[in-house]
């Protein structure tokens, strides 16, 4: 059984944003430990994109970003889509292959 107001599944269904909607999101987080810029940047990376590695000597390694303040997180919709593409696939032994991947970015209709 569906939950909330009429209203409110109206409006989900309205403005529904399709599979692969990329959106821009800017996220204000404070800093739980001093860090160098590159530090910082291995922590978002590592902690938000599930991207990389992180040095366990990094002061940041063991602290999650949490958005600051009530207007923390925010984000936009860009009008375009994206998906991801394997390309040049080789076959590198009985079980294995190698490809390479590219990022697509399309303007939606």
């Amino acid at each position: 059984m569906s939950q909330g107001t009429v209203e409110d599944r109206v409006e989900d269904a309205v403005f529904s944003l399709p599979e692969g909607t990329l959106v821009d999101v800017k996220l204000t987080v404070r800093l739980p430990a001093g860090a160098t810029e590159k530090q910082v940047n291995e922590w978002l990376h590592h902690t938000i994109s599930q991207q990389g590695s992180i040095c366990v000597d990094n002061p940041l390694y063991r602290h999650a970003p949490e958005a600051w303040g009530p207007f923390g997180l925010a984000w936009t919709d860009t009008g375009d889509t994206g998906r991801e593409e394997q390309y040049d696939h080789e076959k590198t032994g009985p079980n294995s292959s190698t490809f390479r991947v590219r990022y697509l970015r399309e303007r939606r209709n």
